[in-house]
């Protein structure tokens, strides 16, 4: 099992939750949001969860908050590799991209994603992952996009996993956002293998 942390569980308890969850095999940590944004619990909980053994990953929260979605992707990716760069990962880098508050159409979208993950592999990061949910990729990809052979992690809190198009498996899948954890004061989203 995987669980994915940020600033919102506050203060964690990584011995406890080591020693009361020997099935939790790896942590993913919100690192940045946008263009500037550090999650301020970052470091800490990569360096907490790292000592106590957990494999570490990052992930990005994608904002598509400029109409120059090229020159938006590359600056947010470039800052994303740039404030984790100085961490061990055993885990995938993640792009999550959830939200288009701006209504930027679906090739644009499609362009922003391969230009971040473009821009990721020119910083040297070449294991990498999308985070998201099937109706938001259904709603704004094009149906024929190509970005099938990247790694899928999914958030889907049925019983079954329907997966969006493009995809024919998840490589994780976030069952639920209402996992409790030792260690950890709030909620916590649980992650498993599909």
């Amino acid at each position: 099992m995987i669980i994915d942390v940020s600033s919102y569980q506050k203060k964690i308890d990584w011995a406890r939750v080591k020693l009361a969850h020997p099935d939790i095999e790896g942590v993913y940590i919100k690192a940045s949001e946008g263009i500037g944004y550090t999650d301020p619990n970052m470091r800490i909980n990569a360096v907490e969860a790292s000592k106590n053994g957990f494999k570490v990953g990052f992930y990005h929260y994608a904002t598509l908050n400029n109409v120059d979605v090229m020159n938006d992707a590359r600056t947010e990716a470039k800052y994303f590799a740039t404030i984790t760069k100085n961490f061990t990962t055993n885990l995938p880098y993640v792009l999550d991209i959830e939200k288009n508050g701006n209504k930027t159409p679906r090739d644009k979208i499609l362009l922003w994603i391969k230009t971040f993950f473009d821009e990721l592999e020119h910083e040297g990061i070449t294991d990498y992952c999308l985070y998201s949910y099937t109706p938001f990729l259904n709603d704004n990809l094009p149906v024929d996009h190509d970005l099938g052979s990247i790694p899928l992690w999914i958030a889907a809190y049925t019983e079954t996993l329907k997966l969006p198009h493009g995809w024919d498996k998840a490589w994780l899948w976030q069952y639920t956002q209402k996992g409790a954890v030792e260690g950890i004061r709030t909620l916590v989203d649980l992650n498993k293998k599909p």
